[in-house]
């Protein structure tokens, strides 16, 4: 005859407690589904909407410089040679171009091209790049460049840190000159007007070859 009133066999748990286990542990894997999806009412307690830090010892890129003053340049140069090609005063060595660029990373190429401000220079001289919309010019302070091992790093390959045109200043000391060069998303024919600032001044033109000839 089954006992209705008596208490459970040995081995065996009653029906009270099992429900009682079941209940708490429903109740743990409801508050651990809760913790994963998170609540959408309180959103800036998700761990995801917290922005990462930034690391005090992540570089940051340098940008480069619309206009170069005296004080960004430096003096400490040979001048250059009479085979470097020049226009409106201007002098670099780097508008020779080069069809196998050595400099290179994922696809953009960075002509490293040192601008010289000869005596024949007007106080200030705007260098654009007309074509193609792909390159940009870079150019920073010498404490910039020189200290590129201490200082944030030289964003030479990232176009967006570049300028369309970059103006620079004759300071009267001879040589002088300014560090930098152009950017190009892959190989291009840079075509750079050179404009003195002086009335009725015409623009000179140079094509720089970044690993493709010019026409």
């Amino acid at each position: 005859m089954d006992e209705i009133d008596g208490g459970p066999s040995r081995g065996q748990v009653p029906v009270w407690l099992r429900w009682v286990v079941g209940g708490v542990l429903l109740a743990a894997v409801g508050v651990g589904v809760w913790q994963v999806v998170g609540s959408t009412s309180s959103p800036t307690t998700s761990p995801s909407a917290s922005p990462r830090p930034r690391s005090s010892t992540e570089p940051t890129p340098v940008v480069g410089l619309s206009a170069l003053t005296c004080q960004r340049g430096t003096t400490s140069v040979n001048p250059p040679g009479t085979g470097v090609p020049r226009a409106a005063g201007l002098a670099s060595d780097g508008w020779s171009g080069t069809l196998q660029p050595d400099v290179q990373k994922d696809g953009v190429y960075f002509q490293k091209a040192f601008l010289y401000a000869t005596p024949r220079a007007t106080l200030w001289t705007k260098v654009a790049v007309e074509s193609p919309s792909i390159a940009r010019m870079y150019y920073v302070g010498a404490a910039d460049w020189t200290g590129q091992q201490t200082q944030p790093r030289l964003a030479i390959f990232d176009v967006g840190a570049g300028q369309r045109a970059v103006s620079f200043q004759y300071c009267g000391d001879h040589p002088q000159g300014y560090f930098g060069g152009l950017i190009s998303e892959g190989p291009a024919c840079v075509v750079l007007a050179v404009r003195p600032q002086a009335s009725g001044a015409v623009a000179k033109r140079v094509r720089v070859p970044i690993g493709k000839p010019c026409a």
